[in-house]
């Protein structure tokens, strides 16, 4: 598995007086997403834990899919404006 980072050591990390669901959750939260597949393979047996971190993965597609999306509306707004200004 190799040397873990502060971070996923961090996150793989019960605290005292944490219950199992607030432990997932924040474990989910804390990693970048690059070491959601290290996590998954920790966690591999447990199809509900996978199941909430594709979850996870696949709300913030949709969140930065709609970010993207509302980028390339006000560009192609400004492309527009300026276009029209150029003609002018």
């Amino acid at each position: 598995m190799g040397k873990l980072t502060k971070r996923q050591l961090d996150a793989f990390t019960q605290r005292d007086g944490e219950d199992g669901y607030a432990f997932v959750a924040r474990t989910i939260r804390t990693l970048r997403f690059r070491d959601l597949p290290l996590l998954l393979m920790l966690r591999g047996g447990d199809e509900k834990q996978a199941a909430a971190m594709r979850l996870y993965v696949d709300l913030k597609m949709v969140q930065w899919t709609r970010a993207l999306t509302f980028g390339t509306v006000i560009l192609g707004a400004c492309t527009i404006v300026a276009a029209y200004i150029a003609r002018g």
